[in-house]
């Protein structure tokens, strides 16, 4: 089965680059396994910087040390990705001290991991993930923002979130609080089954702030190698007024096709939120 992974990151229009990513192999009970992770870091200049490189590290700790000795079970890995992000909450709290940042240091983190034909995708914050195969193109993830739990409780309409200035006010991140709570994907007791051909994408809001499931769905079906059609959909984000950072990491199996995608509701009970 072929498999591929890209990922890039753009500083946009910001005078520094506070997102991190990596593209990771490891093994899960001598399964090979691909770690894909996103984060988007926040907390001044520097502070940014700092956290988002924290759960980078921590990622690239567990693929090392822990995912190894993990066993095959949904369960397992569950568990695994847990204590990541619990991991890597503790140690943002604890720079955070240390600078004197406590409260406004912190980081978004949303990772897929893939072990032979089964995936999990995990995520804190508002950086997403999107699923992406011949007959459809959904939002796996749901933002923990301010506006998205309006648009939940119907007091904000999509379009009115789209626009307004609290968009990137965040209700949940890693360094916020002692304790983090962790969404997985699927929430359910069985992991997902990645079915040939399809991508999984992770992006900043940067890149989900301007470009639709539909956007990213065409995007990663057209022709050429996946850098490319990666690359394809920052520049557009960046055509379309993106000033913040920008960063994606794809893992595709098979091949896409240049087949229609239906755009529809996000798997595991999550609606597609394109239009936010």
């Amino acid at each position: 089965m072929i498999s591929r992974t890209a990922v890039l990151s753009e500083v946009g229009c910001r005078p520094k680059n506070q997102d991190r990513a990596s593209v990771l192999s490891t093994n899960i009970s001598a399964v090979a396994t691909e770690v894909l992770a996103v984060a988007d870091g926040m907390g001044g200049l520097h502070a940014g910087d700092q956290a988002a490189e924290i759960a980078i590290e921590l990622v690239s700790q567990y693929c090392r040390d822990v995912f190894p000795n993990v066993g095959p079970d949904y369960a397992s890995v569950c568990s695994a990705v847990r204590a990541l992000y619990t991991a890597v909450n503790s140690a943002v709290r604890l720079r955070a001290a240390l600078l004197g940042a406590t409260g406004d240091m912190g980081t978004t983190l949303v990772i897929i991991v893939a072990w032979g034909s089964l995936y999990l995708v995990a995520n804190v914050g508002d950086s997403r993930s999107y699923y992406v195969s011949p007959e459809i193109g959904m939002q796996v993830t749901e933002d923990h923002s301010r506006v998205q739990e309006l648009v939940r409780l119907g007091a904000m309409t999509p379009e009115n979130a789209k626009r307004s200035p609290f968009r990137s006010q965040l209700t949940r991140f890693l360094g916020q609080q002692e304790s983090i709570d962790v969404d997985l994907f699927p929430a359910g007791p069985q992991p997902g089954v990645l079915d040939p051909p399809c991508a999984l994408l992770l992006c900043t809001d940067g890149l989900s702030g301007h470009l639709s499931p539909e956007d990213i769905a065409a995007g990663l079906k057209a022709p050429g190698e996946l850098a490319a059609r990666s690359q394809s959909l920052v520049s557009l984000a960046l055509e379309r007024g993106a000033t913040d950072n920008i960063t994606v990491a794809v893992l595709e199996r098979g091949v896409l096709s240049s087949a229609n995608t239906r755009v529809g509701p996000a798997p595991f009970g999550v609606s597609s939120r394109g239009e936010i």
